[in-house]
């Protein structure tokens, strides 16, 4: 928990606006203190694989996130979100 405590300080203090993480076998985004953690699960060719595409401007990103929920390597459009930046 300490660093764990350490790390989401470091983000915020240093206007992250989403940290990105995987290999946990299950997509999953959760704001914490104004930064998205966004866990994409894995991308082997299985079911429930994910793909992640984030889209960055000066102003926003978008997130798109692509599953394949039957693993036959059909992905289509699970979800989708945009954040505003959090730098000046």
């Amino acid at each position: 928990p300490a660093h764990r405590d350490r790390f989401a300080r470091l983000l915020e203090r240093h206007g992250v606006t989403a940290f990105v993480c995987g290999h946990t076998h299950g997509y999953s985004r959760v704001r914490r203190n104004g930064v998205w953690h966004i866990d994409v699960a894995q991308a082997r060719g299985e079911p429930q694989d994910a793909f992640l595409n984030v889209i960055v401007t000066p102003a926003v990103a978008r997130f798109e996130v692509w599953r394949d929920v039957e693993g036959r390597g059909r992905f289509s459009l699970a979800d989708r979100w945009a954040a505003t930046s959090r730098r000046p």
